[in-house]
């Protein structure tokens, strides 16, 4: 039972382009973690739930976008708590 009536693909378009190998995958080629990669995982697919995607044409290049993004910001993190 869930919390309202089911969305089909068609109506939800992230349900349909959402592709975990994918945007994990990307992040883990990144970073190099499977921690770290599953945290931008989920992080991709809590922004992509939160965003008008009505708007986005190439929904899967979007997805690994904003995951190569996430992934390239916590290095970035991680190299600045390295150097203090």
């Amino acid at each position: 039972m869930g919390d309202g009536p089911e969305r089909s693909e068609q109506e939800d378009p992230l349900r349909a382009e959402w592709d975990w190998p994918t945007v994990f995958g990307d992040a883990y080629r990144l970073l190099g973690s499977v921690a770290d990669a599953e945290d931008v995982t989920q992080d991709v697919w809590l922004r992509a739930v939160g965003a008008d995607l009505q708007d986005i044409g190439d929904l899967r290049g979007w997805l690994v976008t904003v995951a190569a993004r996430r992934s390239y910001d916590i290095l970035k993190s991680a190299r600045f708590r390295r150097e203090t």
